[in-house]
């Protein structure tokens, strides 16, 4: 069978993410377009990688800062908190530190306010 073997774009120009403004979070660039998640649909998002693979820089700091700018509240769970210092004073960043059980008790709050939700 035929294979497409499009290359993905090397980078997402602003006038595309200038334009998704209000259709939701730009996760990256697709063969045509951007793809975006809308909060309002997919509330929670879990990135995971190994240490170094550049998950913060590339790809929480781009979608925190696109959240608050769009209004959204964003929690952060982050033992350093160093990486997010730039939403520090922002009035909808919480930027979490603790122990693991800290961040065990938060995520049991918000899977129960999930609960009250449904």
């Amino acid at each position: 069978g035929y294979v497409n073997e499009t290359p993905l774009p090397n980078f997402v120009p602003w006038n595309i993410l200038h334009s998704n403004r209000g259709r939701g979070l730009a996760l990256g660039m697709g063969q045509n377009e951007l793809i975006v998640i809308d909060p309002s649909k997919t509330p929670h998002i879990l990135l995971s990688g190994s240490s170094g693979a550049g998950k913060t820089r590339r790809a929480l700091r781009p979608l925190v800062a696109q959240a608050l700018a769009q209004s959204v509240v964003v929690a952060l769970l982050n033992e350093s908190g160093a990486d997010f210092s730039p939403f520090y004073d922002h009035p909808n960043a919480f930027v979490i530190r603790g122990t693991p059980s800290t961040y065990m008790s938060f995520l049991e709050g918000v899977i129960g306010e999930m609960h009250r939700r449904e």
